[in-house]
């Protein structure tokens, strides 16, 4: 018995980390489409951030932010429909993903109240975005973790 437990707790860090290391490839679990957004978004000199910044930030290891990473985050908010072509959060975009993991009506409410804020530039409003969704679960899912600094 303790052989079996032991195999099945190598087996699932194994599986985990093949799944982690393909983050950033399409899975049925990717409910937000970010896989697809962010190969978009690295085919772009001025929005394309080395992967070893989204490794390292995946593993909360400490890492120096590119100076395009905002454009970066904005290309993938855009894409994804939570930042409108001006730049601003756009509600029913944010709404939306939210509803792919939070079924809790107000609980829903109070993310999007929190996070749908505009800040002072349109990279701004993405990181600050992405960061505050990723904090309440709406990303960050086995299959979607993307790039919260």
């Amino acid at each position: 018995m303790k052989i079996f437990v032991a195999f099945s707790a190598v087996l699932f860090v194994v599986l985990a980390e093949h799944q982690h290391e393909h983050a950033h490839q399409h899975h049925p679990e990717d409910v937000h489409g970010l896989a697809k957004v962010h190969t978009v978004c690295q085919s772009s000199d001025s929005t394309y951030v080395d992967n070893d910044v989204f490794q390292k930030l995946d593993r909360n290891v400490p890492v120096v932010l590119p100076a395009n990473f905002g454009k970066h985050l904005l290309c993938m908010m855009k894409g994804i429909g939570t930042v409108s072509a001006d730049g601003q959060p756009n509600v029913e975009g944010i709404k939306t993903h939210i509803h792919h993991v939070i079924h809790d009506e107000s609980k829903a409410a109070h993310i999007l109240r929190e996070c749908a804020v505009a800040k002072n530039t349109p990279e701004q409003t993405s990181i600050d975005l992405e960061a505050c969704l990723t904090k309440h679960h709406v990303f960050g899912g086995p299959a979607e973790h993307h790039h919260h600094p």
